[in-house]
């Protein structure tokens, strides 16, 4: 049976990142990298693999590369640490180890828990975003900022069983979260050469672009019912 390594990358996370480890428990070996936390992350780690290692943050897609350096086995799980492995996803990884994994790296399905309940629609689910279960020597990452690409060698292939993903205590983390995403892209962006214009208010137009001054909101800046039915309609998808 092949031997498993799962992989972690943490910046003060001392808030999840327990849980996270817990759920990694039976795998081979457990390595994080951590980009300097100020808070207990560190410590917490120490409680669970003394391979914790340091690294300068240059881009999520460089840090996860590094990662894949530090691993010693060949089969690699990779795990956030808002992330939560289930038994279902562990038991079947533990099948493919034991038969010979039928691919050279799998999709895993997320289910995201925000604000109260589990997201089902909007993107958010199943939420294949990269492969997390792989043959080290088969993928790699390209060296992106955020939302980090990868390129396979080899047969990708899905698994059924769930990660689970706390990403969000509350609305305000969410929001911090989007800016520190947002600035990143457009560092990227404008590393390619992307250009951005600055978009100001026309002269002599009204500070509140929905309202065309005094007291008089303008027509044109209600939704029209079709368009608010649409809303509605969006948002009870989620």
């Amino acid at each position: 049976m092949s031997k498993l390594s799962a992989y972690v990358l943490t910046f003060n996370e001392e808030g999840k990142i327990r849980g996270a480890l817990e759920s990694l428990t039976w795998a081979d070996e457990i390595v994080v990298l951590d980009s300097h936390s100020t808070d207990h992350t560190e410590q917490i780690c120490r409680e669970y693999t003394d391979k914790v290692y340091q690294c300068d943050f240059a881009g999520f897609g460089k840090l996860r590369n590094q990662a894949l350096e530090l691993v010693t086995h060949d089969w690699v799980l990779s795990i956030d640490a808002d992330e939560r492995v289930t038994d279902e996803l562990r038991e079947e990884i533990q099948r493919e180890l034991a038969s010979g994994p039928r691919a050279d790296a799998f999709f895993v399905p997320r289910k995201n828990f925000f604000l109260g309940r589990w997201i089902r629609h909007c993107g958010w689910y199943p939420d294949y975003r990269q492969p997390q279960f792989f043959n080290k020597h088969r993928l790699r990452y390209r060296e992106d900022l955020v939302h980090e690409g990868f390129d396979v060698t080899g047969k990708v292939d899905y698994l059924r069983g769930h990660v689970l993903q706390y990403p969000f205590r509350d609305l305000g983390e969410y929001l911090r979260k989007m800016s520190r995403y947002s600035s990143l892209m457009a560092e990227q962006m404008a590393a390619r050469g992307s250009r951005f214009l600055r978009v100001g208010r026309p002269a002599g137009a009204p500070e509140n672009p929905g309202h065309c001054g005094g007291d008089t909101a303008c027509p044109d800046s209600q939704p029209r019912p079709s368009q608010d039915r649409c809303m509605r309609r969006q948002r009870s998808h989620c």
